[in-house]
């Protein structure tokens, strides 16, 4: 091998080398780190959500739904334990906060992940309120079928999901405001 090939396939191997550290470096910033979990919190006015209606925020994990719910609303959510899979949410990994029948913190505020059941992005999001004519109101999944009620609970017939709409952590900060934090509390 000439001095030559020699010093080409030298400098080859520096340019691969400092490829795929640069290629390292880029996809190890990508990573969620604790820091950027930390950062990652949605900071929620409740002021400015009147009762009887919904608010859309959106997170690195999808569309999170703040949920003011009216006195109505919560009677129905009683008259419809039965129709439910899981109305107390036993069944499905939920925060233990959503192991009641309003499945929240406070009584007149839900909140849910809009993205799917596990709180993953996906090609579909949920909608909230109305849904289909003759239903009261809630969330529809428009790839399912399925519907679930202001709680976030699945509907016992007609669609394959087995399981309620995934809560994440959340606290409230004071009266009007609140904190959402789609990748867990720091």
């Amino acid at each position: 091998m000439s001095l030559r090939n020699l010093l080409k396939a030298g400098v080859l191997a520096m340019l691969m080398l400092l490829f795929l550290g640069t290629f390292l470096v880029l996809f190890r910033s990508m990573e969620p780190t604790d820091v950027n979990i930390r950062r990652h919190v949605l900071l929620v006015d409740l002021d400015q959500i009147p009762v009887g209606t919904a608010k859309r925020v959106d997170s690195a994990k999808g569309p999170v739904f703040i949920v003011h719910r009216a006195p109505a609303d919560l009677l129905e959510l009683e008259r419809l334990s039965s129709q439910v899979r899981d109305p107390l949410s036993r069944a499905s990994h939920q925060p233990p906060y959503a192991r009641n029948i309003h499945r929240s913190i406070k009584p007149e505020w839900f909140v849910a992940n809009g993205g799917n059941l596990r709180g993953l992005p996906v090609r579909y999001e949920l909608l909230p309120f109305p849904g289909p004519e003759g239903w009261s109101g809630g969330f529809y999944d428009p790839y399912d079928g399925a519907m679930f009620d202001k709680a976030g609970r699945v509907f016992s017939s007609g669609h394959p999901l087995q399981e309620n709409l995934y809560v994440p952590e959340y606290e409230f900060l004071t009266v009007n405001s609140l904190a959402i934090y789609p990748f867990g509390r720091p």
